[in-house]
């Protein structure tokens, strides 16, 4: 098994993870904007705990989002500073796969809808499902009004995020009343990311360090201050 560095600061949450011979070690802390001070320690953290140099990676994961503008900067600038200076090989991986992924290993729902909070009154979401032990998407993750919510077909689908919790109020009857069950208390982890991206590195999907770029789907919000 490939040895993979994840890390993610998609949301308020940062963690690290390390999967090393098989084994999946991770540091998870919910730090809103302490995210560039947290990752590189626990990076360092882990390695040292296996006595491991980056040299050692076959490839680092990176949350590229949607999520937080400030955080997934930070945390693709960090992928790409490591592997230009390890030689290695990245893969950015979406923040609601991992979500998805994180809610079926705590609940074992093969549907989910993974959704997280946007900010100005809009959701980041997408479908998930159980394939080969891993959510994959059905969907393409989107940002969206609550109002424009809807559910693939088929019943069964599982509520993950906090956009749930957030908007309820705002979302369609149906989608309401068409999860079986939800858990706003779940966040994109890099434990979760580390085994997507295991899969991902077998399947020759790891990129130049270069090509990792995050993934806002709001494109305005880098433009905000030159609209002014």
């Amino acid at each position: 098994m490939p040895r993979i560095l994840a890390f993610d600061a998609s949301t308020a949450a940062c963690s690290v993870a390390l999967i090393c011979d098989g084994n999946l070690d991770e540091k998870f802390e919910v730090a809103p904007r302490r995210h560039a001070a947290l990752i590189l320690p626990m990076v360092d953290a882990l390695l040292q705990k296996y006595s491991m140099l980056l040299s050692d990676l076959d490839a680092i994961a990176v949350g590229q989002g949607p999520g937080s503008f400030m955080g997934l900067r930070t945390a693709v600038g960090i992928a790409q500073g490591l592997a230009f200076a390890s030689g290695l090989k990245v893969m950015p991986i979406s923040s609601l796969q991992a979500l998805a992924q994180a809610a079926y290993e705590k609940t074992q729902h093969e549907k989910v809808i993974a959704g997280w909070d946007a900010r100005m009154s809009a959701i980041y979401w997408g479908a998930y499902r159980l394939r080969d032990g891993l959510m994959q998407p059905i969907t393409n993750d989107v940002e969206s009004t609550p109002a424009k919510v809807c559910l693939p077909e088929g019943d069964g689908w599982f509520a993950a995020g906090n956009a749930w919790s957030t908007y309820v109020d705002d979302l369609l009857v149906d989608v309401r009343q068409g999860f079986i069950g939800q858990d706003t208390e779940i966040y994109p982890s890099a434990g979760a990311m580390a085994q997507i991206a295991v899969q991902r590195f077998e399947n020759g999907a790891a990129v130049d360090p270069i090509e990792a770029q995050p993934v806002y789907l709001r494109d305005n919000v880098a433009k905000v201050p030159a609209q002014k």
